[in-house]
């Protein structure tokens, strides 16, 4: 789990759940002819990545763009566009986990289907969150909400897996130190040792 399919299907539903079930709330850009009010959440550009030994914490811009629908005079357009700039806002930062949206698995599961499955402490999080308004070039009875932000969450590698599931931590439990003797392991790249002298059985690590 935890692909960039799983965020932006996860943002999706919290938009969805965030403005209510008057609202269709879709995937990508615009396709055919949509019922206003709606919605559209979109990726915009590449995801990036930064790794370390256990996690890959991935960053993907997403954009999401509200159409509240067009009113019958400029004064009624510009109330429907604070309403959901404040939806919005409070779907992302204000509410009770501000600039968190909870991350679902959806492996294996079409567009249609949606899921309830997730460790209960996987989440998004958002930076930069940024909510805008822009009014209609053609007309001033209809404008659109943008909401800008990068969502990022935590990815696990292989070696992480491996050390979950694998010897490693049950050889280190049934290591026996001699007394006075320095004995040494190697996990994941740090060294885990135990001091001579007067610190001896005080354990000891270092970036190896």
């Amino acid at each position: 789990m935890r692909t960039t399919e799983d965020a932006l299907r996860s943002v999706g539903r919290h938009v969805a759940d965030q403005l209510g079930p008057d609202w269709e709330v879709r995937l990508g850009p615009e396709r055919g002819t949509l019922q206003y009010p709606y919605a559209l959440v979109g990726l915009v550009g590449p995801a990036l990545s930064a790794r370390n030994t256990l996690h890959v914490r991935m960053t993907q811009p997403i954009t999401i763009y509200a159409y509240p629908g067009e009113k019958e005079t400029t004064e009624e357009s510009l109330i429907a566009t604070e309403r959901v700039a404040d939806a919005l806002w409070h779907a992302m930062v204000g509410g009770l986990r501000p600039y968190r949206i909870p991350l679902y698995d959806y492996e294996g599961l079409g567009l249609d289907k949606g899921s309830d499955v997730r460790n209960e402490h996987d989440y998004l999080a958002l930076v930069d969150v940024q909510i805008n308004r822009v009014l209609d070039d053609q007309d001033d009875n209809r404008s659109i909400v943008v909401c800008d932000f990068r969502a990022q969450w935590l990815r696990p590698t292989d070696r992480l897996a491996a050390l979950r599931g694998g010897p490693v931590v049950q050889s280190i439990r049934q290591t026996i130190i001699p007394e006075g003797a320095e004995q040494s392991v190697v996990l994941s790249g740090f060294w885990i040792g135990v001091e001579n002298g007067p610190n001896f059985g005080r354990p000891r690590a270092s970036t190896a």
